[in-house]
């Protein structure tokens, strides 16, 4: 639901406006998380569907079973679109209020009635999540802070990442487990009848293709982890260069590509390593 006041934010002082569009963006990967969050529940219940279901005796359960995992698969396709939808809009204003808070440019009137327009969130949760030091650079404004907002960024984007490819090795370990003993469990259904052997067919297939996205997202975490590296090593040399303008914008780019080609990290990562990431950096700042 969009806010009620469509003018609030143009009313607002320009810090105030980027504050409330960093609102924006929180709650829209807060709850593009929950629907991944949600996906990611719905996956290991269809690998328990296909654990159980080749212990059960009998066509009916059999077929039971194939039916929920069919329905299972189909409601994780649509939290994977809503999950989709709100993270490209996340995205979108993440973009915007890492330039005009790093450069301290305005954002016209235009762009600020579409960022408000296109939100679906939580209103009441905007104010909540509106942290003015999101970015903790302290930097006059100009290139150095972008560059010093988006080291920070790309620095929680890193341990993210790693940690979330962790996490999708070891789901993706049990998703095969699951299939193989499903596979196993099946063989000597092959001679029986056909209606169990082709619903015992359906919980593999159902199985594997969970196995696969899961298998997939291991492979971007890994390869996003790497390129947000790249980009680090890419900003500690650029602090250096007294003309940092086009090289600065490459790797914004670039970052902003590595980040949105990659899946969001695994629901529950953020929390885990919130404290241990802000240690961290904090560390670094200091070093």
């Amino acid at each position: 639901m969009a806010p009620r006041n469509s003018k609030v934010i143009l009313m607002l002082g320009i810090d105030e406006k980027l504050t409330r569009l960093i609102g924006y963006s929180r709650v829209a990967f807060d709850t593009a998380q929950a629907s991944q969050a949600w996906a990611s529940k719905l996956q290991w219940f269809l690998a328990a569907i296909g654990a159980i279901a080749v212990f059960l005796p009998g066509e009916t359960w059999a077929m039971i079973m194939a039916g929920l995992s069919f329905m299972g698969a189909l409601v994780i396709t649509g939290l994977g679109l809503r999950q989709r939808k709100f993270r490209r809009y996340g995205e979108r204003v993440r973009r915007a209020t890492l330039l005009a808070k790093g450069l301290g440019h305005e954002l016209s009137a235009h762009e600020y009635r579409r960022i408000e327009a296109g939100f679906e969130g939580d209103a009441e949760s905007v104010a909540e999540k509106a942290d003015g030091k999101y970015y903790a650079s302290a930097l006059p404004l100009g290139e150095g802070r972008l560059i010093e907002n988006l080291y920070q960024s790309a620095f929680w984007s890193e341990d993210l990442y790693r940690h979330s490819s962790k996490r999708a090795w070891i789901r993706f370990g049990a998703m095969m487990v699951a299939v193989i003993i499903i596979v196993i469990m099946t063989m000597p259904f092959l001679d029986g009848d056909m209606e169990i052997v082709l619903s015992r067919v359906v919980l593999v297939i159902m199985t594997l293709l969970v196995s696969r996205e899961i298998f997939g997202d291991a492979m971007d975490y890994a390869a996003a982890q790497h390129e947000v590296e790249l980009i680090l090593e890419r900003l500690e040399t650029l602090k250096d260069k007294a003309d940092k303008t086009a090289d600065l914008m490459l790797i914004l780019g670039d970052y902003n590509a590595s980040v949105q080609s990659a899946p969001m990290p695994q629901s529950g990562v953020y929390e885990a390593r919130r404290a241990s990431i802000t240690k961290a950096w904090d560390a670094h700042k200091a070093s």
